[in-house]
């Protein structure tokens, strides 16, 4: 199957130069900052949940898109010419608190140039708020609760096979007027999960990848690795302990 998976821009406009941008895959605890709207954003962490999931569709043979949306600057035009031209089987991207209205606006926008394109939600908004989000919005077909890597590459080949996906765990979807919420589970074995897909993503130069940073480290040229899931702290900002952990 084709897979889409996204880290699209939210970009609202301030004034004549300047625009808040919204830091959403791969942080902690999305935000937003203001930018002049012609340069490109700072802080920008990998989005390892993303690179991870594409890592396995490729071993399974799935053609993996990507499309960093956040790292590049991207417009909302351009995320819809990309949909257009690609018109992908699957569609899946985090979404979060201070851009849900943003992005359900998109899966609409989608669902009007790729109708066939089945839309999934994740991240921790969507794994808190998986009801309301199916209940409200027709748009979205699946909600991947906490770290969906493995059960969303179980989904894409479930809907390849064309088999019911009713028991797979960690996601959430309509089944006709009734909502179903399976139970999350977290990954038993990490060392099942391949190297991220880091291939598939933008930087600006392989040997010398600046564009993706945190500012944890402050010097440039960086690379963010993770060598554990987990924190043994309970800070209240953090949504992946919360949330997708569900150790806070």
């Amino acid at each position: 199957m084709k897979v889409l998976l996204a880290n699209p821009a939210c970009r609202e406009k301030i004034c004549k130069n300047e625009e808040k941008y919204f830091v959403r895959a791969g942080s902690r605890w999305p935000f937003s900052t203001v930018k002049k709207t012609t340069d490109q954003p700072e802080y920008i962490p990998f989005p390892f949940f993303l690179a991870y999931t594409a890592a396995i569709l490729e071993k399974k043979s799935h053609e993996v898109i990507v499309d960093d949306g956040v790292a590049v600057n991207e417009t909302k035009a351009d995320f819809s010419d990309k949909i257009k031209s690609k018109k992908p089987d699957i569609l899946l991207f985090e979404t979060t608190t201070p851009t849900i209205d943003h992005d359900i606006g998109l899966t609409e926008k989608i669902k009007e140039v790729s109708p066939k394109t089945v839309i999934c939600l994740a991240g921790a908004h969507a794994s808190v708020f998986p009801q309301e989000i199916l209940k409200k919005h027709k748009t979205v077909d699946y909600v991947l609760l906490g770290e969906y890597e493995m059960n969303f590459a179980k989904l894409v080949e479930f809907l390849d096979k064309k088999k019911n996906p009713g028991k797979i765990d960690g996601i959430a979807f309509r089944n006709g007027d009734k909502i179903i919420i399976n139970k999350q589970k977290l990954i038993a074995d990490l060392n099942a999960l391949p190297f991220p897909a880091r291939h598939l993503f933008p930087s600006n130069d392989c040997s010398n990848p600046t564009l993706y940073w945190d500012g944890f480290c402050q010097y440039k040229p960086s690379i963010q690795m993770t060598a554990s899931r987990g924190c043994p702290f309970r800070c209240n900002f953090c949504l992946w302990n919360q949330v997708i952990y569900q150790n806070g």
